[in-house]
């Protein structure tokens, strides 16, 4: 597993004091967030997938259905049309190891969320703890994007942007900006241990899917 530092994964950006309102458009919004932040401080899977869209959902769900096809090229091809290699690679192989065979193949897709989440939780505690609503930077009828942001102890402040998608009547958090974060986070990682980000996938499915 790629050893990811949560204060590695902040994406910090220098910022002067002073947020801004909370206008009606947010006002639907922001509950949202709270519930996230919420879920996440209290590793409640159930409030955690209340709060985000069926497209996050699913990606969350996708590494499961390549586990227990338990195929080297379904998995390979998977891993490389990704959007996320290092990261969908990395979640395989976490599962692969804390799961038998056995397991895998009986797997229900509540017990994997759960352990999936779990990581997950571990990331996003620290980061989005303390977060307030600063500025929305886009609003449409369909989708939207807040900017959150907590003072730091030097006159600066932690940013961290979020996208809402709207379901039916209500807004829900689009998890697929933070996998962004992490899959970017996770290539830095290897560059700084100088290691070849589709080496480190290629060595992560020889080892879990071999031949």
């Amino acid at each position: 597993m790629i050893p990811i530092s949560v204060k590695s994964f902040l994406f910090l950006v220098l910022a002067g004091f002073g947020l801004a309102g909370c206008g009606q458009s947010e006002e639907a919004i922001i509950p949202v967030f709270e519930q996230y932040q919420t879920a996440v401080a209290e590793a409640d899977p159930q409030k955690f997938l209340n709060a985000i869209d069926a497209e996050s959902k699913a990606y969350l769900l996708a590494q499961l259905e390549y586990l227990q096809v338990d195929e080297r090229e379904a998995v390979e091809t998977y891993v490389n049309e990704s959007s996320y290699p290092v990261v969908n690679v990395d979640m395989i192989a976490r599962a692969l190891n804390h799961y038998d065979k056995a397991q895998v193949e009986t797997l229900s897709a509540e017990d994997y969320l759960d352990f999936n989440l779990g990581y997950l939780f571990q990331l996003e505690g620290e980061i989005i703890e303390g977060l307030s609503f600063r500025e929305q930077l886009l609003q449409t009828d369909q989708r939207a994007k807040l900017r959150f942001s907590k003072p730091l102890d030097d006159e600066r402040s932690t940013i961290a942007d979020f996208e809402f998608l709207k379901e039916g009547d209500q807004w829900k958090l689009n998890l697929l900006d933070r996998m962004i974060l992490l899959e970017n986070n996770a290539r830095i990682t290897l560059k700084y241990a100088e290691q070849n980000t589709w080496d480190y996938v290629a060595e992560k499915l020889d080892k879990y899917y071999p031949g």
